[in-house]
């Protein structure tokens, strides 16, 4: 009764990790957070407690995962592929379901949009802009570009 909710845990533990690792290319990072997601008692309740909570669980973090690293081959087939999974959690669980569809929707607008020159801000965000350029901080997040092998850079990467 609760294998199948035991081995979504660690297929969505498995995918997260696979999320952390195409977002930073830190291996020893993505298994530390694994570790600690899997120690996480709310993660083990979810998974232990034999409901479909986990199989939501495991079907997000393969929306998350398939979408990052089919991205850069086929954006065509990663929304595909992420979307069905997006479906397949609704269908489980509906928390889960409309909570993996934004987060899907924002990896989407967040990687795809068309990214902002250097400088530009717009005038309502201007004093945010300026209180951020004060602070050391760049005027937009480092953008992954469109080719293998990328790396998301913190934002509090030092000026060049």
């Amino acid at each position: 009764m609760r294998a199948l909710p035991v081995f979504c845990g660690l297929l969505g533990l498995l995918a997260w990790t696979l999320v952390f690792r195409r977002l930073t290319e830190d291996t020893f990072g993505a298994l530390l957070f694994m570790a600690l997601m899997a120690c996480d008692y709310i993660n083990q309740s979810d998974v232990g407690t034999g409901r479909p909570d986990a199989m939501a669980f495991a079907f997000q973090a393969g929306a998350f995962a398939a979408y990052l690293h089919w991205r850069e081959k086929n954006l065509r087939l990663a929304i595909l592929l992420s979307q069905t999974l997006v479906v397949a959690s609704g269908l489980t669980h509906p928390n889960g379901g409309m909570l993996s569809f934004l987060g899907a929707l924002w990896r989407v607008v967040y990687f795809e949009s068309p990214p902002r020159p250097a400088g530009s801000c717009s005038h309502r965000s201007y004093s945010i802009c300026r209180r951020r350029a004060r602070l050391g901080f760049p005027s937009r997040k480092t953008r992954a570009p469109s080719y293998p092998g990328t790396v998301i850079k913190s934002p509090r990467a030092p000026r060049s």
